[in-house]
């Protein structure tokens, strides 16, 4: 079965580099690229083929000139391909320009410069896609070799043509933007580092508390696994707060409910502040899991009579609407917590302690 290969383009100059690797690539290589509008059906829906090929494709190759650096065709374009893959093979490749005036998110893929090595590069990398029906290397290395002028000859001839923009025109950044884009990937890399211990202790986390919990009641079976469990999502939390966003709500949503099962007293402020903001992010995002975990832990922790009973009224409200059976479910134990602890006594807050709870 051929590679599908999408290639994009934006701009006249871009578009008639697209042309020639579509009419040379499938010489060479075991492919089948699509290029709009040639490869876009008469009559059809133009935008939802483009959106089905882009899904489809194995690979994504850019063409890049010095007219469409920042299209925002592109990078749609770029992006989806990148999303739609578990590797993503997106791969621009630079016409009468250096990788080093690429900008933006196009600058984070490897580029190829065109240029005899850095296209056989390139040929390799696709024929290596093709699993079963790759060419062996000296076949692929001769194929590239009598296929290569009926590439570089149109492509030179298009470069040439007169109203080209030349690579010295080509503005080439200055030494600090490029350093900063460098400080701005590795800041970037670092984040994705984080996010990955992040999710890995809290899943972790989650996975040992489903073990130590009674299946369908809020009582542990095991205290010392569950203590465990909460150990796990809270480590998972420190590195995702640093990220913020789903990531981290994940993560405190996790740390909240297992430590709320744990009744670990001597967090209880502590929980109460996380629990509010699970309330407002979950009330912002229509997210109901932060909802209920928020309101369970208010339950569970306030010695505000008039503060569990507001939480209360959230779960029966939800538990009166469209509810997952595991949701709702969990809202009728929150709700029958709620009766079975019964009033308890106010406590003094200050109005510091009470004001970062309502945040």
């Amino acid at each position: 079965m051929k590679i599908k290969v999408f290639i994009s383009w934006s701009g006249d100059r871009s578009k008639v580099f697209g042309e020639i690797l579509r009419e040379w690539l499938p010489k060479v290589v075991h492919v089948r690229p699509f290029f709009s509008p040639e490869d876009t059906a008469k009559g059809s829906n133009w935008y939802s083929e483009i959106i089905s090929e882009l899904g489809q494709a194995r690979i994504g190759i850019i063409c890049i000139t010095s007219d469409n650096l920042t299209a925002p065709w592109l990078m749609f374009e770029a992006g989806a391909i990148s999303k739609s893959l578990a590797r993503p093979k997106v791969c621009p490749i630079l016409f009468g320009m250096s990788a080093t005036s690429l900008v933006g998110p196009l600058a984070t893929f490897q580029a190829t410069e065109f240029a005899r090595d850095e296209m056989m590069r390139l040929v390799c990398m696709i024929n290596d896609e093709a699993g079963d029906d790759k060419l062996d290397q000296k076949t692929l290395a001769e194929v590239f070799d009598t296929w290569w002028p009926k590439l570089d000859a149109p492509v030179k001839r298009a470069l040439n043509r007169p109203g080209k923009i030349s690579t010295a025109a080509v503005p080439s950044r200055a030494d600090r933007e490029i350093l900063e884009e460098i400080l701005v990937r590795t800041r970037s890399i670092g984040n994705q580092e984080k996010e990955f211990k992040g999710r890995l202790y809290s899943n972790l986390g989650y996975l040992v508390g489903e073990r130590s919990t009674q299946p369908g009641s809020l009582v542990a079976k095991d205290q010392d696994l569950l203590a465990e469990a909460v150990g796990h999502c809270q480590k998972g939390w420190d590195y995702l707060k640093e990220i913020g966003g789903a990531p981290e709500f994940m993560a405190l949503n996790n740390l909240v409910y297992y430590s709320t099962i744990l009744n670990d007293t001597s967090k209880a402020d502590f929980l109460l502040a996380q629990a509010y903001r699970l309330l407002e992010a979950g009330e912002q995002h229509a997210a109901t899991h932060l909802i209920l975990t928020g309101s369970f832990a208010i339950i569970r922790f306030s010695l505000v009579l008039e503060e569990r009973r507001a939480a209360y009224s959230k779960i029966l409200t939800l538990s009166q609407g469209p509810l997952s059976t595991a949701q709702r479910e969990e809202a009728e134990l929150y709700l029958k917590s709620f009766l079975e602890l019964g009033p308890k006594p106010k406590r003094r807050i200050s109005a510091d302690k009470r004001l970062s709870k309502r945040r």
